[in-house]
């Protein structure tokens, strides 16, 4: 059968129906194209998520030959190790805190109020650190500050109350609970290797004359003596005048006479030993201290000699 060519007019219909069959499966296709993109992203941001968040499982040591099975029945040492340091850190944080409490409470009115709590709790830091001060109290001015206030709760203690409960170096069968604690204070920062210098020992003489402990200021500078610490001229003529008030004039001339070896003495400081041959009549010893006087080189004024003469 022949067939005749179309239109001009139809043709160019057809040609744009079919473009518009190809572009509506082309969307078609586009569309599902990007919904399933879009649904493998979004499962792939989930995968992401979950592995970023997810703890990582820690791997099995193998047991063989070349690795130890760790367990918890087993020797321990390493373990034990660590824990000691642990425990010793702790502890000895816990002291040092201890003894800066202590500190403050001395620096406060504590020490006046209750010395036999402050000189208690003193002792369970020594206990507790097993004598060992220094690792926790470095400074040589804070400790001795510490122990004059520590010295001065036990000048503050009533006569009944008890002495330290640990052994007290050196004393003896008369000493009072006073003397035992200032002992025991003493020895601990000897132990220590705290300093002890002339200016502590007078400073404790100082607060026990004080506190009217006469006899014990005195037994002080025995103590320090035998410490190896040399008195200065100062410290000489408060030790004369303890003696006069504790009543102990062979101790005062003998601290007079340490007094010259050191520096020649005021004419107050000779009045006031003066004063002691004139409450006693003893002329001849007046006149001994003239003589004294006179060899180191320091003439008598008209007073003193009034008071001799006047003997």
């Amino acid at each position: 059968m022949r067939t005749f060519p179309q239109p001009a007019e139809a043709v160019v219909l057809d040609a744009v129906e079919n473009v518009s069959s190809l572009w509506a499966s082309l969307g078609v296709f586009f569309q599902g194209s990007l919904i399933e993109v879009m649904v493998v992203v979004l499962a792939l941001c989930i995968y992401l998520v979950y592995v970023g968040t997810a703890k990582p499982k820690a791997p099995k040591i193998p047991i063989n030959g070349n690795h130890r099975q760790t367990s918890s029945r087993g020797n321990g040492k390493g373990f034990t190790s660590v824990g000691n340091k642990a425990i010793g850190s702790c502890c000895k944080t816990d002291v040092s805190q201890q003894v800066q409490k202590l500190v403050v409470n001395l620096m406060q009115k504590s020490q006046k109020t209750n010395p036999a709590a402050l000189l208690e709790k003193y002792e369970q830091i020594m206990q507790a650190c097993g004598g060992n001060l220094r690792s926790h109290l470095a400074d040589d001015q804070n400790a001795s500050s510490m122990y004059l206030a520590l010295v001065g709760c036990a000048a503050a203690l009533p006569s009944t109350a008890p002495g330290p409960s640990r052994p007290c170096p050196g004393c003896t069968d008369g000493f009072s609970n006073m003397q035992r604690w200032i002992s025991s204070l003493l020895a601990d920062m000897q132990v220590c290797s705290f300093h002890r210098g002339v200016d502590f020992y007078a400073f404790i003489i100082k607060q026990l004359v004080h506190d009217q402990h006469f006899h014990e200021g005195l037994w002080v500078y025995d103590v320090m003596t035998k410490d190896g610490v040399e008195p200065n001229s100062a410290l000489l003529i408060s030790l004369l005048n303890t003696s006069i008030l504790a009543s102990e004039s062979n101790r005062a001339f003998f601290f007079f006479e340490e007094l010259c070896k050191v520096s020649p003495p005021s004419v107050r400081t000779v009045m006031t030993l003066l004063r002691l041959h004139t409450a006693s009549k003893d002329w001849q010893g007046a006149v001994r201290v003239l003589d004294r006087m006179d060899s180191l080189g320091t003439s008598p004024d008209n007073l003193v000699l009034n008071n001799v003469l006047g003997l």
